[in-house]
C-alpha cells in the first residue's frame, strides 16, 4: 500500500514538472530557450515587412536600402506601380535565421521575400525601429506572381 502511493506521488510529480516545462516553452518566455539562438520576434519581421513596403510604395530609396540591398531595393522600384498598403503575408519557413513569406498585394503581384537577421538576445518585447535596422534586412526578393 505504501509502494502504491509513493508511485502515485512520483507520477503526480512527473506529469506537474512535464506540465509545466510544456507551458513555459509555449509561453511567450520559451523564445528564450532557442538553442539555434537568434530567434527574431515576429513584431520585429512584420515591422520590417511594413516598413519596406511602404518605402518602396513610396520611392524612398533611403529606407529600402536601410532595409535591403542595392539588387533588392532597384527590384522594388522597378515594381512600385504594382505595390500597393493592401497586402497578405503568408509567413513559410523559418530555417536558422532565414524567414521566408510571400506577400501578395491586391493588384495580383505575389512577392517571395527572404529576411535575414539574428536577435542578438531574448526578446524583450519592445522592438525598436534602431533594433530592427541594425538585426534584420530583406535578403532577396521573388516575382512569383503566376501569369
Amino acid at each position: 500500500m505504501k509502494s502504491k502511493k509513493i508511485l502515485l506521488i512520483l507520477f503526480i510529480s512527473i506529469i506537474v514538472i512535464i506540465c509545466s516545462c510544456l507551458i513555459f516553452l509555449t509561453s511567450p518566455y520559451g523564445q528564450c530557450i532557442d538553442f539555434l539562438s537568434g530567434y527574431v520576434p515576429e513584431s520585429a519581421r512584420d515591422q520590417l515587412i511594413s516598413r519596406f513596403v511602404k518605402a518602396a510604395i513610396n520611392q524612398d530609396e533611403e529606407t529600402l536600402l536601410a532595409t535591403s540591398n542595392e539588387p533588392v531595393a532597384a527590384m522594388m522600384l522597378e515594381l512600385q506601380p504594382e505595390l500597393s498598403e493592401q497586402y497578405t503575408v503568408t509567413y513559410i519557413d523559418n530555417l536558422a535565421g532565414l524567414y521566408e513569406y510571400r506577400i501578395k498585394f491586391n493588384s495580383g503581384l505575389e512577392l517571395y521575400v527572404n529576411i535575414y537577421g539574428t536577435w542578438p538576445t531574448c526578446p524583450d518585447f519592445n522592438v525598436t525601429e534602431d533594433e530592427i535596422i541594425q538585426n534584420i534586412s530583406v535578403n532577396s526578393v521573388q516575382n512569383i506572381t503566376e501569369p
